[in-house]
């Protein structure tokens, strides 16, 4: 004896690895038709398939450093804390890393960051969905700040009165016609 019923449409959805805001569908679909005494093993399929979609995963942390330590760190405009500082991420490329401590020069770095293989597409279908256990994919950077040249208030008022007075005599003949 047959029985009948609509198809069953299992859905898995995922973030795409490399691409900050895709997101991944796949479809499984098993017939409207089937005999009723596979029904148990169907559902042991099913229940497999689920276990299946939910074992992969790829864990991404960057690790921070600077000389000096005890830099505030902004990540792609987002504080992530002070150096030493580890913080995940969640794509590949290009990140703006910037990182300012009092007395020191403000650096700012555009800093690649390129996939592993294991998360080049098409295999980071398997890699983030079908590897059992995690993969981890760590970055260290390590950055040297410079100290700020402070200016002694009599060299720089010196230079300040060196330009005004090579300005001043430019234009002592009031403004050029054209630039009315």
């Amino acid at each position: 004896m047959h029985h009948f019923m609509s198809p069953i449409v299992i859905r898995c959805i995922g973030m795409h690895p490399t691409h900050q805001d895709s997101v991944r569908v796949w479809d499984f679909v098993i017939p409207s038709t089937f005999d009723i005494r596979h029904s148990s093993l169907i559902g042991l399929l099913l229940v497999a398939l689920i276990c299946l979609c939910q074992v992969g995963c790829v864990q991404r942390r960057m690790f921070i450093n600077s000389n000096p330590p005890g830099a505030t760190v902004w990540i792609n405009d987002r504080e992530v804390g002070t150096t030493p500082v580890a913080t995940h991420f969640r794509f590949y490329g290009t990140h703006e890393i910037r990182l300012a401590k009092d007395g020191y020069e403000t650096l700012t770095v555009q800093q690649p960051v390129r996939p592993p293989w294991y998360e080049i597409p098409p295999f980071d279908l398997v890699s983030e969905n079908f590897v059992p256990g995690e993969l981890r994919d760590t970055r260290s950077f390590s950055y040297n700040l410079q100290p700020r040249l402070l200016v002694p208030k009599k060299n720089l008022l010196g230079r300040a009165e060196t330009m005004r007075q090579t300005h001043h005599s430019e234009y002592t003949g009031g403004f050029p016609q054209g630039d009315r």
